[in-house]
């Protein structure tokens, strides 16, 4: 609601549904919150084509999933490899 993100007075959470969280409805909600200088963070991101997803919109801030916190030892370093492979793909793999 573009009313409702004017009255925002410092950011927006997305959630609900896997479906709409990965919509362009959302994408859209989120490039308006940016628009208007609003943080936006989305929440259950746990997998990797979720978190590519919402990196390329160039909008999101942060986001959380249950398991950075219950497993975060394996899981950080798992989403930062995911995040630079997508940045800088490696020109040789990792045997």
């Amino acid at each position: 609601d573009p009313v409702a993100l004017r009255r925002t007075r410092t950011g927006v959470f997305v959630g609900g549904t896997t479906g709409f969280k990965m919509s362009t409805a959302a994408q859209s909600l989120c490039r308006d919150a940016k628009d208007r200088g609003k943080l936006v963070h989305v929440g259950r991101v746990n997998t990797e084509r979720r978190i590519l997803s919402i990196g390329r919109w160039g909008t999101v801030d942060t986001f959380d999933g249950s398991g950075w916190s219950k497993w975060g030892n394996i899981r950080i370093p798992l989403a930062v490899r995911w995040i630079d492979d997508a940045v800088q793909p490696r020109l040789f793999s990792e045997a």
